[in-house]
């Protein structure tokens, strides 16, 4: 899933808000920094300075791990359900971060449907590895917390963090069994956990 920004503090320009963004998550945990941060080329965050659009959220996540959002004030980050399943990358290059794909995962490889941003293009579908994850999904208030280590524990601050999330996720046509790895549906929470 890629970054996708969804608005900002009046004024910021789009490479400060993202630096303030992605500085303060990656301050929470020093794992943190293997995160990868893709950028959509249609990622209309980029354009705000030229249109006057600014966005007030921001998601953003690494391959098997938490996908998090920010509103600027809170940070939310949803872990996986127990086994972390089901986990696919959807890729055109069929490889790892460190090694190339095993014939294994080349034989289980299927064709995925193309998604918006793909052009019409289909992408390979190869079911993901077992990642691990971290201590469970986390919530963290910025303004009481900006060094993020003391997670909160509120359960209508998480709700509502969960909502931005699943519209997110869904605003950036994220695969239908992130929703169930993360126990969310499209349309809102589950449950919090």
């Amino acid at each position: 899933m890629p970054i996708f920004a969804d608005g900002f503090v009046e004024g910021e320009t789009s490479s400060l808000v993202c630096r303030r963004f992605v500085f303060a998550n990656l301050q929470m945990n020093k794992s943190l920094k293997r995160y990868r941060i893709a950028a959509r080329k249609h990622w209309k965050f980029s354009g705000s300075i030229l249109t006057g659009v600014f966005r007030r959220t921001c998601l953003f996540e690494y391959y098997g791990g938490y996908v998090n959002c920010t509103d600027g004030r809170y940070v939310y980050m949803r872990a996986a359900q127990d086994d972390n399943v089901p986990l696919y990358q959807y890729t055109l290059m069929p490889v790892r971060m460190k090694d190339l794909l095993q014939v294994g995962g080349l034989q289980a490889l299927e064709l995925a449907d193309p998604f918006p941003f793909t052009k019409g293009c289909r992408t390979l579908r190869i079911k993901g590895g077992n990642m691990k994850q971290g201590k469970g999904t986390l919530l963290f208030d910025l303004e009481q917390d900006p060094g993020q280590l003391n997670p909160l524990s509120d359960p209508q601050i998480e709700a509502y963090m969960a909502g931005h999330l699943a519209r997110l996720m869904k605003e950036a046509h994220a695969p239908k069994e992130q929703f169930e790895r993360l126990g969310l549906n499209p349309g809102g929470v589950n449950d919090c956990h």
